[in-house]
């Protein structure tokens, strides 16, 4: 459902309110990204004690020239204090440079066992959207206690963002030992740099007007003005992320006397380092436990299968939640989904589903704390059909 935004303004000139359209130059700005790259790969086949090993070693390398424009804001004086006003521009500029290595490899014991290895480093530049304060904005609300003061609230923006960067292994293994069954161990480790965390500072001066922390905590100026000053940083530490997942596919053919029912299982443990909120990077949204279990009945035509998918609480920031900037864990939950399909022949199939079947809900806690509610997410239940024909 979409709101009609022209019966709204004409109900509100209707009222003989008038609605103006104004600009918000924090959020206009250009990024300009120059990436020249190389590459090389090499593909291994070959015998290791009469086992077969292949896999492939290959390295980038990446030099990234990256400037990006905007507007300077500040507080708009008069009527409609609530929007910025640009006072100038701004231009950041950054050059880096990586090297990317990369090796896969895969060793079979016998025919029906596979072991895995893969070590890399990956890079993630930071992303940038409408939802990235990118340059130094500044809004200002006034008090009714002090009176006589204001609240300013900073942004000191995130242009100057480095790319986060990980080192990381896997080590796994795959046994398939019958028809479409198999049962697979998988460990990981994550060596992760310049993430970044947002955080309250205060700075010893504002664009020329001094600063300190007062004694309740909160960063004023000499008139008692309040500044919530928000920095954004990368953070130099090495943030270490571990884990390991274990897949089971299993056919029922064998034991069952109608053949096509079988189910798919999934647990995966995640441990990450983690940090208080706003002292450094911690990899947010990551539950610890997940777990999906699928059984499932299908042959030539038909296919049924119901998913039952379960997180464990997982940690907010301030770019999820309005609220995790106190502190935000939203709690652990259960969705089930179901789907169908239908396939007649080769060129003609169809498909419905029931996306969370059980009308599950999120809900969000303070610091983990059951007691101290926070938020409650509604998704309802989503249905689907679809018909699609190959030519």
């Amino acid at each position: 459902m979409a709101p009609d935004i022209g019966a709204y303004r004409q109900a509100l000139a209707g009222a003989g309110i008038s609605v103006p359209d104004l600009p918000a130059p924090e959020s206009s700005y250009t990024v300009d990204r120059y990436i020249p790259a190389a590459y090389a790969m090499a593909n291994i086949d070959t015998m290791v004690f009469a086992m077969p090993l292949r896999g492939n070693l290959g390295v980038r390398y990446e030099h990234t020239l990256q400037v990006v424009k905007g507007n300077v804001t500040a507080p708009r004086t008069g009527s409609y204090t609530n929007v910025t006003t640009k006072i100038g521009d701004y231009a950041a500029r950054q050059d880096y440079q990586n090297v990317l290595p990369s090796l896969n490899l895969v060793l079979e014991p016998t025919a029906k066992l596979q072991l895995r290895f893969a070590a890399a480093k990956v890079l993630v530049r930071p992303i940038l959207d409408a939802n990235t304060s990118m340059a130094q904005t500044t809004s200002s609300v006034a008090n009714t206690f002090p009176a006589g003061t204001n609240t300013v609230t900073v942004d000191l923006g995130q242009a100057g963002l480095k790319p986060l960067t990980a080192d990381q292994i896997d080590l796994g293994a795959e046994w398939y030992y019958g028809a479409a069954s198999a049962l697979s161990v998988n460990g990981f480790y994550k060596w992760v740099k310049n993430g970044t965390f947002s955080s309250l500072v205060c700075p010893a001066s504002f664009r020329g007007t001094a600063l300190n922390r007062a004694s309740s905590g909160d960063c004023v100026d000499g008139s008692g003005n309040i500044y919530n000053v928000t920095q954004t940083s990368n953070d130099p530490r090495i943030i270490r992320i571990r884990g390991v997942e274990v897949s089971w596919n299993q056919s029922l053919d064998p034991i069952l006397p109608v053949d096509g029912f079988g189910f798919m299982a999934n647990y995966t443990r995640v441990i990450p380092t983690r940090v208080a909120i706003g002292t450094g990077f911690t990899v947010r949204n990551l539950s610890k436990d997940t777990v999906n279990v699928t059984p499932y009945w299908e042959n030539r035509h038909f296919s049924l299968r119901l998913s039952a998918n379960y997180r464990s609480s997982y940690v907010q920031n301030g770019a999820d939640s309005f609220f995790a900037t106190e502190g935000h864990t939203v709690g652990g939950r259960t969705q089930f989904d179901l789907s169908a399909g239908y396939t007649p022949n080769e060129t003609l199939s169809f498909a419905a589903g029931i996306i969370n079947l059980n009308n599950s809900r999120e809900q969000a806690y303070y610091n983990n704390n059951p007691a101290i509610w926070q938020e409650t997410s509604f998704y309802g239940r989503s249905f689907y059909l679809s018909v699609s024909s190959r030519f």
